[in-house]
């Protein structure tokens, strides 16, 4: 009852409310109405549903989820993003202590000689010794809600700190799966143009044995020659692509590169491209994206330090105690006559301190405004990066569609005008259009292929990988 007159008073002399938003099992408020579903979303690519927790395996590589275990077990990122959750979770445990008495122990023997010509010549000095134990508690009664207060921004730095573990986790996926991606594009560039260096060295053979017989000039060699070289040129630059890509997945495996060359230094196929992306409606990305939650922790530990805050004004209510026991022999420490105590309650209260405090809670009051508008920031690029993640997927699929066809045409007509080069019936120029065409348009579909699986990796990543709030505990 007197904790309430209390209050009461105190809300009457400082002219605030000490209600602190309540966010508990609530989504904060946005600014704007999420559309009920994504704008490039055609039945027989996009369908319903939640997104895949390995989303990586979707891919129908196996080497590829090896990869993405190792980096989830080795990527230092992740590593450093789990240390801070350990931090966060020793922080709460340090918070919720503040609701326990601190005890203190000591033990002690003095022995004290007084100035014995202090008081006089004929005085005498007197040596006194004595043995002292005692025990000391100080505890801060939680009246007013501070430490639970302060507990609470503890537990929500705690769900920061999975939450952007989770979301360290998501992008060394992305990023793995990405890098790996980039290397078998590049491989398979660096196949082709070797396969083309070596059927352009047979036409440059051909080019010189018409030059020798005399059906052909020597700007059919030098054409020829020109062709050739030109796609020689391009590997060096590919086998350097390919190294720094086995580099870079090294880095995000944590390991050297020379452990896993062995593994990636080969050629193999890209994975799989052609997929349906199971994309849910744009408000499941509340519970889905690790930067949202993110975002949510944010504006509850601004909350609760809001509530800090105003809880300044409001008095302190601590209780003081000792207990010992002072003798001048051991055998005497444990009786009736040497044992004390001591009791004392304090209630401490700020009356003036030149308006900190209400400055203070101005600050909080802009810093949960902030948090509030970053959330609304957030969920407004989740749901645009995922929107233009499955509108460049559905394109790219159109424009490897087309490039089909196109590379179909280039090698039809890069060996006819091969045939036809040979019985005499064309000029060179125009064997050198075709193999140069055949090799751009191919080079084209395979960077498209690419272009594909690093489409479906950014709408996995922009869904939130699978990823829940609900199963992270938040």
């Amino acid at each position: 009852m007197m904790s309430k007159y209390l209050s009461a008073l105190i809300i009457l002399l400082t002219g605030f409310s000490f209600d602190t938003p309540a966010r508990d099992n609530n989504k904060p408020p946005l600014d704007f109405t999420l559309p009920s579903a994504w704008s490039s979303q055609p039945e027989e690519t996009v369908t319903g549903g939640d997104c895949p927790q390995k989303w990586w395996q979707t891919f129908g590589d196996r080497l590829l989820d090896s990869l993405v275990t190792v980096a989830i077990e080795n990527n230092y990122d992740a590593a450093m993003a789990a240390g801070r959750i350990a931090m966060a979770r020793a922080a709460l445990s340090s918070a919720r202590a503040a609701y326990y008495p601190q005890i203190n122990a000591s033990a002690s023997y003095t022995r004290d000689k007084s100035y014995g010509l202090m008081a006089g010549r004929t005085s005498n000095s007197a040596t006194v010794s004595y043995f002292g134990a005692s025990l000391s508690a100080n505890w801060e009664i939680d009246l007013f809600g501070k430490i639970t207060a302060q507990v609470k921004a503890a537990r929500g730095e705690l769900a920061l700190s999975r939450a952007e573990r989770a979301a360290v986790e998501l992008s060394v996926c992305a990023e793995t799966a990405s890098a790996y991606i980039g290397l078998r594009v590049h491989q398979a560039c660096l196949s082709v143009a070797r396969e083309h260096a070596a059927a352009q060295l047979k036409v440059l053979d051909i080019a010189r044995t018409r030059f020798e017989t005399g059906l052909a000039s020597m700007m059919d060699v030098d054409q020829a020659e020109q062709v050739y070289y030109s796609t020689l040129a391009s590997i060096a630059p590919l086998e350097t692509s390919v190294h720094a890509d086995i580099n870079a997945i090294a880095l995000l495996l944590g390991v050297t590169a020379d452990s896993i060359a062995t593994v990636l230094d080969t050629t193999n196929r890209l994975p799989s491209y052609r997929q349906i992306i199971r994309a849910d409606v744009p408000s499941a990305l509340l519970n889905r994206r690790p930067d949202v939650a993110q975002a949510e922790k944010q504006i509850e530990i601004c909350a609760a330090r809001l509530g800090i805050a105003k809880k300044e004004w409001l008095p302190t209510l601590s209780v003081t105690a000792s207990a010992g026991t002072v003798a001048h022999d051991t055998r005497d420490l444990f009786s009736r006559q040497s044992f004390g105590y001591t009791i004392a309650p304090t209630l401490s209260w700020t009356v003036f301190d030149g308006l900190a405090r209400r400055y203070n809670i101005k600050s909080q009051q802009q810093e949960l405004k902030n948090a509030v508008d970053s959330y609304n920031l957030t969920v407004l690029t989740a749901v645009n990066e995922v929107d233009n993640a499955i509108n460049s997927y559905i394109n790219t699929l159109k424009y490897i569609d087309a490039l089909d066809k196109v590379v179909r045409s280039s090698e039809n007509y890069d060996r006819r005008a091969i045939d036809n080069y040979k019985s005499g019936l064309s000029p060179f120029i125009n064997v050198a259009d075709a193999q140069i065409s055949f090799l751009e348009n191919i080079n084209a579909l395979i960077t498209a292929k690419g272009d594909a699986l690093n489409s479906l990796v950014s709408i996995y990543k922009s869904l939130g990988g699978g990823w829940n709030s609900d199963q992270a505990g938040l």
